[in-house]
């Protein structure tokens, strides 16, 4: 454990530098609120590192370091780095940026609605009928908009009615493109949007809430960028190190730690029913079912 800077102990003829303290402290107090100045505090953390020390020196002895579970921690002290590395590379300015090209996977609005179904197989008489009635619930809750909940509950024709139309918050991807945009133009709470076709009907829309901006969804932007930049970096730092090893894996016998029965290799046919078989598709081209 001997690193550059001043040591300030010492384990055996193994020495510890005032760095990897630093470094120590710096995980600690990126975890938790504490923020460790005193010398007590430092000479608590200082003894921990020489206990960690003995252990370490204990644990290789028994050759633990060749073990799955040590390298598998190791692996993720490594990750763990580099979504330090990638946090500190998510600027305000990029977050900014992102969330602008990203607007309508993350606002989200929260509505209620009136919906009157309709099926493709109706006459133009009868949508033209439920049209004109959804059209007088329209213009008669311009006129009262506190009743849009009344009135869901007493015509709306799908599982909102019993919560007055509410549909919670969703983000714009969430909803059939047509409701969506009929939706999101809608800017102050309560405003009522005109009748609007979906492929299940006719809508009447009522804004209830509104979370666009990018204040509402820094965190969660910043969050996900870190993500993605930790994956980015562990997918080139994997390539990297890959490519620098000759690296062979041996078939055969990896094949020899789960063998088939014997049945399978000389016959699949006795195990595995010809109607049950995977067709071909280069030669049926048969279409079924689901």
């Amino acid at each position: 454990m001997l690193g550059p800077g001043m040591i300030i102990a010492s384990v055996g003829d193994r020495k510890i530098s005032d760095k990897e303290l630093l470094d120590h402290i710096q995980v600690i107090e990126s975890k938790t609120p504490q923020v460790l100045s005193t010398h007590p505090q430092k000479k608590d953390l200082l003894n921990e590192l020489i206990n960690l020390d003995l252990l370490y020196e204990e644990a290789k002895k028994g050759g633990i370091q060749n073990s799955f579970e040590f390298k598998a921690r190791m692996a993720d002290i490594l990750v763990e780095r580099l979504v330090r590395d990638s946090d500190a590379k998510i600027t305000d300015d990029r977050i900014a940026r992102y969330y602008q090209s990203h607007k309508k996977d993350y606002d989200q609005i929260s509505a209620r609605h009136i919906i009157t179904k309709f099926e493709s197989s109706d006459s133009a008489d009868i949508k033209r009928s439920k049209y004109e009635e959804i059209s007088r619930w329209q213009a008669d809750l311009l006129k009262a908009p506190d009743n849009f909940s009344e009135y869901a509950s007493k015509y709306s024709q799908d599982g909102s009615a019993r919560n007055g139309g509410d549909l919670g918050y969703f983000p714009y991807v969430q909803m059939v493109p047509e409701f969506s945009e009929a939706a999101f133009k809608l800017k102050k709470i309560s405003e009522i949007s005109p009748v609007i076709q979906t492929k299940f009907g006719y809508h009447i829309i009522q804004l209830t809430g509104d979370k666009r901006g990018l204040e509402f969804h820094k965190d969660q932007i910043k969050k996900d960028l870190v993500r993605s930049q930790r994956q980015v970096s562990l997918r080139k730092l994997v390539a990297k190190l890959r490519s620098e090893q000759n690296i062979e894996i041996y078939e055969d016998n990896l094949k020899k730690l789960s063998p088939l029965p014997d049945i399978i290799s000389q016959d699949p046919d006795a195990v595995l029913p010809k109607d049950h078989m995977i067709p071909n598709p280069g030669k049926d081209k048969t279409e079924t079912s689901p």
